[in-house]
């Protein structure tokens, strides 16, 4: 069986008003950051990618401190470690180079331009342009703004492709357009359901069905179909009598730090300040 090993203290909390326990495990930031980097990204990427990760990463963790602090849930942590919030690791997983970005980074966070902290996003690949929080969570966070990222383009898996069932594709876009009860008596065929051109770039997708215009934002489609099946937001989407085929390009949601990016931009000798 194996076994990690931990800095710090761990509480086991039970809370009145839910089955099970909550293992909480409180540890100096940086520590927690140090091997939070060697989980999000690689630990032997070069040390100006795990520095610029650290900066992310520290930023989203005080956010979410200081938020949770003021909600009323009844939480006795800041984070969950899992892809809701971030991952982090045990001692076993730092390296002289993720424990190096968190202490060299320490005390460093993103502000917005009103010198508030807003929650940092990252995500594995953009594709080529990052996207702004409310193209895909439908909420705007401030100090973002869409950029150009040439970095990553043909790096690692240049695009992708995912087909499935026509019947599947076209009841889903439905579901998202008129809600699943309304949508339960409703049949989406080749007759009556056809996609509207769009761009690979599009945070949304319009379609036809029963003589009527709908759309359907992609963050949608990737959380109805599987993030595991539609792999980013950059995709375009094409439609056959049995089957739908997707095409895109990216890794993850693609907002904020494209980790792609960040390694090739330190490959090339850039400082993690540069790209701020």
């Amino acid at each position: 069986m194996e076994k990690n090993r931990y800095q710090g203290e761990f509480t086991v909390v039970r809370s009145e008003n839910k089955n099970g326990r909550d293992l909480v495990h409180e540890v100096d930031i940086d520590h927690y950051i140090s091997t939070l980097v060697a989980k999000e990204m690689h630990k032997d990427w070069p040390l100006e990618a795990l520095k610029a990760q650290a900066v992310a990463a520290r930023t989203y963790a005080l956010y979410k401190q200081q938020t949770r602090q003021k909600d009323d849930s009844g939480q006795y942590f800041d984070l969950e470690n899992s892809e809701k919030d971030q991952v982090s690791g045990s001692m076993d997983d730092v390296n002289a180079n993720t424990y190096r970005a968190a202490y060299l980074t320490q005390g460093e966070v993103l502000l917005s331009n009103k010198k508030e902290i807003s929650p940092a996003f990252y995500h594995s690949k953009c594709g080529g342009k990052t996207h702004l929080p409310e193209q895909v969570w439908g909420n705007p966070v401030a100090g973002y703004q869409p950029v150009e990222c040439p970095f990553c383009k043909n790096k690692g898996q240049p695009t992708w492709k995912t087909q499935l069932s026509f019947s599947k594709v076209a009841s889903t876009l439905v579901k998202i357009a008129l809600g699943s009860k309304t949508a339960r008596n409703q049949t989406a065929t080749f007759r009556n359901f056809f996609i509207l051109p769009h761009k690979q770039d599009d945070q949304e997708i319009y379609f036809k069905f029963n003589d009527q215009i709908f759309k359907a934002r992609k963050a949608q489609i990737r959380i109805f179909l599987g993030r595991e099946k539609i792999p980013s937001h950059n995709f375009t989407l094409e439609l056959g009598s049995s089957l739908a085929v997707f095409r895109g390009e990216g890794l993850g949601h693609g907002v904020g730090l494209c980790q792609i990016g960040a390694l090739e931009l330190a490959k090339l000798g850039y400082n993690y300040r540069d790209w701020e």
